[in-house]
């Protein structure tokens, strides 16, 4: 029982005197944070402190916790952005470039056509193979040529 009226008088001399620097310190803030009254009872409770000390340590978790979704969010629309621009890149070299060479071939074999016609003048040569007309060409061409007579 001695131990322990010495050490809850021990606990008290320290919180004596830590009020007491608290205080002092609160005296030496500028006036606009300084509260109106320094007194014991005009001060927040040490479960008052302890109760805000854990919100603020919530709340700066919560800051944390949202400052690393926005690093990984970062991080992957930078992704995003390189896979995109390889898709890109690999759409220019698949598509659009063999497309384009595709389109000048197509363009300079119909010039030759064009000029062919024009040199025959529309008199095509028997041995060549008729001209087709039909929409299903593709589907409906025969699998050997007629023999010309």
């Amino acid at each position: 029982m001695q131990r322990e009226r010495k050490r809850l008088e021990k606990t008290q001399l320290q919180y004596e005197s830590d009020l007491q620097t608290l205080l002092t310190e609160v005296t030496g803030l500028p006036a606009s944070v300084r509260p109106a009254q320094d007194t014991p009872q005009d001060l927040p409770s040490p479960k008052d402190i302890a109760s805000a000390l854990e919100t603020a340590g919530q709340r700066l978790a919560q800051l944390e916790q949202t400052a690393q979704a926005r690093d990984e969010a970062q991080q992957a629309l930078t992704e995003h952005a390189e896979l995109r621009q390889a898709l890109d890149g690999r759409r220019q070299r698949k598509v659009e470039t063999p497309t384009r060479d595709l389109i000048k071939k197509l363009e300079r074999w119909a010039d030759a056509a064009t000029d062919a016609e024009s040199l025959l003048d529309g008199e095509a040569p028997k041995e060549l193979p008729p001209a087709r007309t039909d929409p299903t060409w593709p589907s409906s061409t025969p699998t050997t040529w007629p023999s010309p007579p």
